[in-house]
C-alpha cells in the first residue's frame, strides 16, 4: 500500500510535490520518495527524487527551492535542499535525534525547524549503561518510535541553507 503525505503546493500553483511512502519487501523496510505532480492534471507525476526516506516537502516561497526531511541509511532525518529547476539535494542539518518539517522564512533565505534535543549525557553522548538512572513521576513518560521523550525537549531552530556551515542555532528554547 502507497501512503501519501500532505502536499506541499508551489507558489504559483500549476504543481505540487507529494511523498509517497511505500513497502520494500525484498528490503523489509518502508522507502519514501518526493513526486511531482501538476496540479491541473495535464501530465503524469514523476518521481523528483530517490532518497531511501524522503518526506515533509516545503516549497520557498520564491518557489526556487525545495526544501525536505531524508533519512539516509536507517539514520535519523535530516533537512536537504534542492533546486526546483533540478540538480541533486544537499543535506542542510547534522541534528543528532533528527530534524522536523521545515518552514521557509518569508524571504527564502533561511528554514526553521523543530528538533528535539537530549540532556547531556544521554543518546550518545556516554555509553548507555554510564547514563545516570531517570525518574519516572507520571504514567506518560514514552511514545512508540521515540521512547523516553521527557529528556528529549523539543526546540526551534533556524539555519541558512546557503551557507557553509550546517549546524543551526536555536532561536527558542
Amino acid at each position: 500500500m502507497h501512503t501519501l503525505g500532505t502536499p506541499s503546493v508551489s507558489p504559483e500553483g500549476t504543481q505540487a510535490v507529494v511523498a509517497v511512502t511505500r513497502p520494500d519487501l525484498d528490503a523489509d523496510e518502508y522507502r519514501g520518495e518526493l513526486w511531482l505532480v501538476p496540479t491541473d492534471g495535464s501530465g503524469e507525476p514523476r518521481q523528483l527524487t530517490g532518497g531511501r526516506r524522503d518526506a515533509e516537502p516545503a516549497y520557498s516561497p520564491d518557489g526556487r527551492w525545495l526544501a525536505f526531511t531524508r533519512a539516509e541509511n536507517g539514520g535519523k532525518p535530516q533537512l536537504h535542499v534542492m533546486p526546483t529547476a533540478g540538480g541533486e539535494p544537499w543535506r542542510v542539518t547534522d541534528q543528532h535525534l533528527g530534524a522536523g518539517k521545515p518552514t521557509w522564512s518569508p524571504d527564502s533565505r533561511q528554514l526553521a525547524f523543530v528538533a528535539r534535543v537530549p540532556e547531556e549525557g544521554r543518546y550518545g553522548d556516554t555509553k548507555p549503561e554510564k547514563e545516570r538512572p531517570r525518574r519516572i513521576t507520571g504514567l506518560k513518560y514514552r511514545l512508540d518510535n521515540l521512547g523516553f521523550y521527557t529528556d528529549r525537549r523539543s526546540h526551534v531552530f533556524v539555519v541558512d541553507p546557503f551557507a557553509s556551515r550546517t549546524s543551526p542555532s536555536p532561536a527558542v528554547q
